[in-house]
């Protein structure tokens, strides 16, 4: 009975509700509050957004709900580990992965494991090869893909990471493409020759120039979310967030994006002078 209710308490309200009793906060954890939600059909789409924060050098991590009435950021406490600078991640399952990174200019192979049910996380076998900024996806079989590798993680615990030989053009090829890392999924949204235009007539090309620092994500529907922040008076920082539909014309082949909605989902207040930009480092979507 008490599982019944809670599966239909949304993520964002979790953390409040953890704080009634410690009976609440350990069914909060439990896995069979999430096989419940699932087969309740009450599971969220939610994206999980890496900021830095200045003065902050340590990254801050935050839940959006998609839900039209609370589209807010939420704050994630704070943990042990932080991930690498150049990290690749991807996010799968009930987790995200942080695999590589550059440790004082020198590539790692450390493989961690955030479970976005609990926010604790886990360290995984190293991979075979150090690297960073690499492209990475996930896939419904349960397998974590990195250009130059791969792993099947149906037992995280047992890892093993193999080597992919002779992706040297793939590899080129991807990294000249502006969508290979939209919402983790290679192939899926690989246009690196035709743009996507959104409903201004803006390419999806120019948003490097027009929002600096910004990041592109899914939500398990097909459609994008841009984010990106702006200095708003007085002297506040504002993270935004733009929804955008995807449409695919047969003629041209060219795909164009509508914008849905766009509103400022959280207002900061960094000190001077650290007021100018917010670092947007990861943008990760969950189904929970």
């Amino acid at each position: 009975m008490v599982l019944s209710c809670l599966v239909r308490v949304a993520r964002s309200e979790h953390a409040s509700l953890s704080l009634v009793s410690k009976r609440h906060r350990s069914l909060l954890l439990t896995p069979e509050l999430y096989n419940f939600r699932t087969l309740l059909g009450c599971t969220e789409n939610l994206i999980y957004l890496c900021l830095r924060i200045p003065p902050d050098p340590n990254p801050r991590w935050f839940t959006l709900s998609l839900k039209a009435l609370d589209r807010r950021l939420v704050p994630v406490r704070s943990y042990f580990y932080q991930p690498l600078e150049a990290s690749s991640m991807v996010a799968h399952g009930c987790g995200i992965y942080v695999m590589g990174g550059r440790i004082g200019g020198r590539a790692s192979s450390s493989v961690m494991f955030l479970d976005c049910r609990s926010h604790t996380w886990s360290t995984l076998p190293s991979m075979g090869v150090a690297r960073y900024s690499a492209a990475a996806s996930g896939r419904e079989d349960i397998h974590i893909g990195r250009v130059g590798g791969y792993c099947g993680v149906r037992h995280m615990n047992v890892m093993e990471w193999r080597e992919v030989m002779g992706l040297e053009s793939l590899r080129e090829t991807l990294a000249a493409s502006k969508l290979v890392n939209y919402g983790g999924r290679l192939g899926d949204f690989w246009e690196s020759n035709k743009p996507l235009m959104l409903a201004q007539g803006l390419e999806i090309t120019e948003l490097d120039e027009e929002l600096p620092g910004h990041k592109l994500s899914n939500s398990g529907n097909n459609n994008m979310f841009i984010f990106w922040d702006v200095l708003a008076p007085p002297n506040k920082l504002e993270i935004w967030c733009a929804e955008v539909s995807l449409e695919r014309h047969k003629e041209t082949c060219e795909i164009r994006g509508n914008i849905l909605w766009s509103q400022p989902i959280v207002t900061l207040d960094p000190p001077p002078p650290h007021r100018l930009h917010c670092h947007i480092l990861y943008a990760l979507p969950l189904n929970l």
